[in-house]
């Protein structure tokens, strides 16, 4: 593949180079990667970031009169193989983010200014969004935060995998790269954490905002079959990672097994939020008989008014078969909600009561909610979702 060299130029600036000026009268025509959506990609931060980036692969030029088929083809000569469009995009990425922190100003920690930026690309707010921060104490400039709308790294309602000929498994590459050519640290909500005692070792990986492996279920191995199926429909409907493995003293019953993979999840969960900035917060969704309230709240509580029943819930669990007891489901919903420093409300939903509350739909009906709570509102501009600007209070 021919050497792509990218330069960014700040199209507003009075003392702009030769070279800026010629790149800022070339307009669109100065991208051309061979990608045609992410040549709109590099376009839509040009525009939002009053930029000039020049980013060319040198092709031959298409013969006059050329077919409007060639033409799709040439602007996306470096579409396929898909190694191929891979490696375009992340050198382009690392040579983008290079260019783009030269134009950053000194990172000033003592300064009470801060200023951020979000733009959208490409189909605007479709696929990505990415907010770049300056000043943001105690962390240096940089980009603060980016999402896929679909845990799974599709894009829109539709669950598509490619935008035009650009495949979308390639943005988080591309940002992670920009990320590390402008020397800086991308924030993603990932916590990997161990837990150890007498009774049980817990590992545990959280992704809160994609699959620890893309279109795979959750890698949960917990020593009961029950609790498994609760985890990964947790997992499936809040659009987490989710990686547990561990061991306990199952000979005895399940009670400390049950109870620290609820620690650890909520652990997890309240680490991977830190101080809740931007997100939704609170949230009510209905699945099955159940009805789930919750509330990012930093203020631990949980209520439960339901009668938990399904596959492998019982009366009293017998070790050895992957059963969990009643009293320990409660427990666990319990110990996600304490440990996550959330409020949440539980409740049979059918009118009268006498609802089918299974606990796996108690764990989607949480899911579910945690999806919409954990989700970002760009219109909170990075804003914590209360009166007094902090939940930590």
């Amino acid at each position: 593949m021919a050497e792509i060299k990218v330069s960014v130029y700040d199209a507003c600036s009075p003392n702009l180079s030769p070279e800026g000026k010629t790149s800022v009268s070339l307009g669109h025509d100065s991208i051309s990667t061979g990608i045609g959506f992410l040549n709109h990609m590099l376009d839509q931060i040009q525009s939002h970031g009053q930029l000039s980036i020049t980013c060319i692969h040198p092709s031959p030029p298409l013969p006059p009169g050329s077919s409007i088929p060639s033409k799709v083809l040439h602007v996306n000569r470096n579409s396929s193989p898909p190694p191929l469009q891979e490696s375009t995009i992340y050198s382009i990425a690392s040579s983008l983010g290079t260019s783009i922190s030269s134009l950053l100003p000194p990172y000033d920690p003592t300064s009470p200014i801060r200023v951020s930026t979000t733009f959208l690309c490409p189909l605007d707010e479709s696929l990505t969004s990415c907010t770049i921060t300056l000043n943001p104490s105690p962390s240096p400039p940089g980009l603060h935060f980016y999402n896929l709308p679909n845990p799974d790294g599709t894009w829109g309602n539709f669950g598509s995998r490619k935008c035009g000929h650009l495949e979308l498994k390639n943005v988080r590459g591309f940002w992670d790269r920009v990320a590390k050519g402008m020397g800086v640290m991308l924030e993603i909500r990932v916590v990997s954490m161990s837990r150890k005692t007498k009774e049980t070792g817990i590992s545990l990986t959280l992704d809160l905002d994609h699959p620890i492996t893309p279109n795979c279920p959750p890698l949960v191995s917990t020593g009961l079959s029950c609790l498994d199926d609760l985890v990964m429909s947790f997992a499936s409907e809040s659009g987490i990672g989710c990686e547990i493995k561990c061991q306990g003293d199952l000979w005895i019953d399940d009670h400390h097994l049950v109870e620290d993979v609820g620690i650890a999840i909520g652990q997890g969960i309240k680490k991977g939020l830190g101080d809740k900035s931007g997100c939704n917060r609170m949230w009510s969704e209905i699945y099955g008989d159940v009805r789930c309230t919750l509330d990012l709240s930093n203020r631990p509580h949980y209520e439960g008014d339901v009668t938990w029943t399904g596959e492998g819930v019982v009366d009293d669990a017998r070790v050895g078969e992957g059963e969990v007891c009643k009293e320990m489901v409660e427990h666990f919903f319990e110990s996600i909600v304490s440990n996550g420093g959330m409020t949440c409300h539980l409740e049979d939903f059918k009118e009268g009561g006498g609802g089918e509350n299974t606990a796996r739909d108690g764990m989607r009906a949480l899911g579910k909610c945690f999806k919409a709570c954990k989700a970002i509102d760009m219109r909170r501009g990075g804003k914590t979702a209360s009166s007094k600007g902090t939940l930590s209070a």
